[in-house]
């Protein structure tokens, strides 16, 4: 869990993350952000535009490869964020550059 909005402890969600770099996605339950389907974690690019594609059919996303945030964006505890997790997070596999 994380806060549904980062800087704001009034509610928090249930996300998961999966990076590689360069690229790495946030998965946050559909309640995240308050209802609104169309907000985004920090300001992060939204995929919910893509959600009722139908599975044969294919988009171009743009990646914006120029935006790098810090390796440990945005799980990091820091001023404005806090993360807790139970035995799935013990479990998760974890990598850090060399």
């Amino acid at each position: 869990m994380m806060p549904s909005i980062r800087g704001n402890y009034d509610t928090a969600s249930h996300c998961n993350l999966l990076k590689f770099y360069p690229l790495a996605f946030l998965v946050i339950n559909g309640n995240a952000m308050n209802g609104n389907i169309n907000s985004s974690y920090d300001n992060l690019f939204n995929l919910d535009a893509y959600h009722s594609i139908e599975l044969e059919e294919t988009r171009k996303i743009q990646i914006d490869l120029k935006t790098i945030k810090p390796e440990h964006y945005p799980e990091s505890c820091d001023v404005g964020n806090f993360i807790a997790f139970g035995k799935a997070g013990e479990d998760s596999a974890y990598a850090s550059p060399r």
